[in-house]
């Protein structure tokens, strides 16, 4: 690895007087590009290169330098800049909060205005005439980082156009390429090994080698077998409590407990998504740092070529993923182990598709309709989704399911005053999920949006990590036993009750709720003696997983707070009066339609076909299956009973998500929707044809080229 000096300030400050060098004919704004290496210099953080780079840069600086950066990096130490000691005031933010600054400046100024801003507005919430920004951007192209980059350039420059050309090869922006290419980090060895049992048996021959030394293992393959035979080889190798296993899934405060060792001689297995949008943290204090690599990731969201919907699929990682795992090596240690399964290490970072970018992915609805929202910037919207996403079918086709659910018409975001709140408020806290955005906005009364919150959270946190099934004898019970059955349906919460025989999702929230009731009322020691009685039946059979329905808790909390500080009405009964809520039918039927507008693209239609149960997506005509298992909530759906009370051999239901499994489509969930809420719908509708409502008209290739089965 050749080793100049990545992060030095003064080649950092050299390049940066150059490029925003005084010019009058140079437009206001100037834009510069930096690639980073993909590791963080354990002696100077980025962000205080940067600063410092900046301050020498333009002498006698008093303007707030503003870092944006991802979530994952905004929780990165320090968290609090001032501990820097930087040369210039600076402050760090996510891009969702850029968004804000850039939605509250374009709203409350005009353009003459604009032009004319004096320094130091931060502070009121508009972006001040001279700001200096710097954007750490997201890898993974989120739909917030791509906004605020849209805005961020018109902004500046006021023409439309620009934004386009700054994207065009050969556009004259100054760029300095401080990554080190196709340089490996230095390794002490590089292990031959490419299955399983071979690279447990090399690590453990390592940390054998050595009882006394600390190691960190860092692992980005996302099975659990190869795990599993570590965690068990290395017990027998190390004392019980000088051997850690954590996982890295959506929240990175793990990192802060595992910087250092917890022990001089701890081995500590970390698992970590092979497409981690960070720079790796430095790992300091360990003696040994092994790396496995993966090219493969066990499962994402993304949009599904020829099922042409957003599924959770089996994709190889890209080669920039690769790349970005094995910088992960870089780290303080004396000795450097690297290892990857089912391809040598060459291989793997030889090969590799091309980097998926997730608005054009899983968040590729809630990016075309966010351009769409932005109006008052004055931004050339079709241009602008050009720019990031390209003119193809799959936009296409995502533009013509935004009109049907009425978001966008005539070429306009259409959702009124107070559903447009509500969508842009609740969209990043749901991920950018526009559907589960949709649902929570459209309108309706107080009660029947906080059960819109809390079905919103759940669905989020994962309801299958939630709502667990401990035993597959619960379905042969309920099967058996209809007053088991009708007990079920009593354990589950007041407020949705009545709704809980119609679809797993329906019942989920139900046992949740009641989940976080008994948990309440045993803190206060307030007995509730019938649900603690039916807790007892279904003790050893059914149960949440108790951190998870927190979480899911808070999140709803949050959501509720968001929409009741824009004045939008949450019902703020307690958890208590929560058992009293009965909905009424009304109260109901604006519950399933508001589902059915937010996944009327994945509407299934259920019948007996043939003497067997055949499921078909109205969208693209294709069968889905349902997951099948004992252990998953969708089992204990009446589905023959709510199909005899429709009249017919057909009934509709809808799901929240779709699992491609061995080149068959399946629904993770499924609920009930009753056909007079389609029927109604259509009657609104100019086009009443429901299968010409739903039909895909996107002619894309058949085959995702980087999916695996």
């Amino acid at each position: 690895m050749s080793e100049h000096a990545a992060l030095d300030p003064a080649t950092l400050k050299e390049f940066i007087a150059s490029s925003f060098a005084e010019d009058e004919e140079a437009e206001r704004a100037r834009f510069a590009h930096i690639k980073l290496p993909l590791y963080r210099d354990p002696e100077t953080p980025w962000i205080k290169a940067v600063a410092q780079a900046v301050s020498g840069a333009f002498e006698g600086l008093e303007r707030k330098v503003m870092f944006v950066t991802t979530n994952y990096e905004l929780q990165m130490e320090p968290v609090d800049l001032s501990s820097m000691e930087l040369p210039v005031d600076a402050d760090k933010i996510t891009f969702q909060g850029l968004l804000e600054y850039l939605r509250y400046s374009f709203s409350c100024v005009s353009t003459e205005r604009w032009r004319n801003w004096k320094k130091g507005t931060w502070d009121q919430g508009i972006l001040p005439r001279d700001a200096i920004i710097i954007l750490h951007m997201d890898p993974s192209l989120q739909a917030d980082c791509a906004l605020a980059l849209a805005g961020i350039i018109h902004d500046q420059f006021h023409y439309p156009s620009q934004l386009v050309q700054l994207q065009r090869p050969g556009s004259n922006i100054p760029f300095l390429d401080l990554s080190y290419g196709s340089d490996w980090p230095s390794v002490t060895e590089v292990s031959e090994s490419a299955d399983d049992d071979g690279i447990v048996g090399d690590i453990c021959q390592v940390v054998g080698s050595d009882l006394t030394a600390s190691h960190l293992i860092i692992s980005f393959e996302e099975t659990d077998m190869i795990h599993d035979k570590l965690s068990e080889a290395l017990a027998e190798v190390k004392e019980r409590d000088a051997f850690v296993v954590r996982a890295v899934l959506e929240e990175i405060d793990v990192f802060s407990n595992l910087v250092r060792p917890p022990r001089a001689d701890a081995a500590v297995l970390l698992r970590i998504p092979g497409d981690m949008p960070l720079l790796p943290p430095v790992f300091r204090g360990y003696d040994n740092v092994h790396v496995i690599l993966s090219d493969r990731l066990h499962g994402r969201e993304g949009w599904h070529h020829k099922s042409r919907h957003v599924v959770d699929f089996f994709r190889y990682a890209s080669n920039q993923e690769r790349w970005a795992q094995l910088w992960w090596l870089q780290q303080p240690a004396e000795r450097r182990w690297l290892y990857s399964t089912r391809l040598p290490v060459a291989d793997v970072l030889d090969q590799g598709f091309r980097h998926h970018r997730r608005i054009e992915d899983d968040q590729i609805g809630a990016f075309i309709a966010g351009v769409y929202d932005v109006k008052d910037w004055g931004i050339d919207r079709a241009k602008t989704i050009e720019c990031f996403l390209g003119n193809g079918a799959r936009v296409r086709e995502m533009k013509r399911r935004l009109e049907a659910q009425r978001i966008l018409s005539n070429n306009e975001f259409s959702l009124p005053d107070l559903e447009a709140k509500v969508f842009r408020s609740i969209l990043p806290i749901v991920q950018y999920d526009y559907r589960l955005a949709l649902f929570v906005a459209a309108d309706c009364d107080p009660t029947v949006r906080l059960l819109k919150l809390q079905l919103a959270a759940l669905l989020i946190l994962r309801i299958e990590e939630t709502v667990i099934i401990e035993s597959d004898t619960l379905w042969p019970m309920l099967n058996e036993q209809e007053e088991l059955y009708h007990k079920l349906l009593e354990y589950c919460m007041g407020s949705v009750r009545c709704m809980a025989n119609q679809g797993s999702l329906w019942l989920a929230l139900g046992l949740w709720r009641t989940h976080i009731l008994l948990e309440s009322s045993r803190e206060q020691h307030e007995r509730i003696p019938h649900l603690e009685n039916l807790a007892q039946t279904f003790s050893g059979l059914l149960t949440c997983e108790n951190v998870q329905a927190m979480r899911a808790g808070k999140l709803a909390q949050t959501m509720g707070i968001v929409l009741q500080e824009q004045n939008v009405p949450v019902s703020g009964v307690t958890i208590r009066d929560e058992m009293e809520i009965t909905l009424d039918k009304d109260q109901q039927f604006m519950m399933q339609s508001h589902l059915f507008r937010a996944y009327m693209h994945q509407l299934t239609a259920a019948s007996i076909h043939e003497g067997r149960n055949l499921e078909v997506q109205f969208a693209t005509m294709a069968e889905v299956k349902v997951i099948p298992g004992l252990c998953r909530l969708t089992a204990f759906t009446p589905r023959e009973a709510l199909r005899e009370s429709e009249g017919g051999n057909c009934m509709f239901g809808i799901n929240h998500g779709l699992q491609m499994i061995k080149g068959s489509l399946w629904a993770r969930d499924w609920v009930w929707i009753p056909q007079v809420v389609v029927a109604e719908w259509l009657a609104e509708t100019a086009d009443s044809d429901l299968s010409k409502l739903l039909s895909v008209n996107c002619m894309e290739v058949d085959l995702t080229v980087d999916e695996y089965v």
